[in-house]
């Protein structure tokens, strides 16, 4: 579960990265995902 975290960071960041001329209500969703992603994985780190 990890690593799909991680993946899903990675692959949102590089969209984020690429299409920074996306609509602003886009790109704070997108960052919005990476936040909640990030913050599940460091709570599955917790059980390791």
């Amino acid at each position: 579960m990890i690593d799909g975290c991680n993946m899903g960071i990675k692959s949102v960041s590089k969209y984020i990265n690429k299409y920074k001329t996306a609509s602003k209500e886009s790109m704070d969703l997108a960052k919005k995902l990476v936040k909640v992603e990030q913050e599940f994985m460091n709570e599955l780190l917790g059980y390791l």
